[in-house]
């Protein structure tokens, strides 16, 4: 069974942290879909240690926010609907 665009990982480094990403997508009933976001991500510095989750956890959000944007806009195109 072949299912496109069911697994994206990546690794993500910047100034503070380092990590891996691993994002897994399921279809639940047709209408809706199921996501499980792995991440193991290491601080830098000490000092920035207690921040990582609740960095992780802000960049989950803002995924997901434009995620649903960018596949809404998608729908409204195939549908004709303008907002």
């Amino acid at each position: 069974m072949r299912q496109p665009c069911a697994r994206w990982e990546f690794d993500f480094e910047n100034e503070n942290i380092r990590g891996h990403w691993t994002g897994i997508f399921r279809d639940r009933d047709g209408l809706s879909t199921e996501v499980e976001f792995t991440e193991t991500a290491r601080a830098k510095k000490f000092w920035m240690k207690p921040f990582v989750k609740a960095y992780l956890k802000k960049q989950q959000r803002r995924y997901l926010c434009d995620l649903k944007k960018a596949l809404d806009e998608i729908r409204d195109e195939s549908t004709g609907d303008r907002r």
